[in-house]
């Protein structure tokens, strides 16, 4: 007999972009093969698999990149990244 499959847990990587001060709209970020932007609140949310490590990239006009990595436990998990 086959057992149905699972389906996949995902858990939100809440990214939240500033400049220190002010929230950066329309950040790009890559991560795990996936991209988004920011909304004006400076915020995106991803979806990530469980027990895994992702490289991301952050871009946005006239700041300099920022590059991290992220490991994902089985929880969400929030990032708070300033870009200068």
């Amino acid at each position: 007999m086959v057992s149905p499959t699972s389906a996949v847990t995902t858990y939100d990587v809440t990214f939240n972009i500033t400049d220190g001060t002010n929230p950066i709209e329309n950040a790009k970020i890559s991560m795990g093969g996936i991209r988004t932007t920011t909304d004006s609140s400076g915020s995106a949310v991803l979806k990530s698999q469980a027990n895994q490590t992702y490289s991301y990239v952050i871009k946005a006009e006239g700041k300099d990149d920022v590059k991290g990595k992220v490991t994902i436990a089985q929880e969400d998990k929030t990032l708070n990244i300033v870009m200068n």
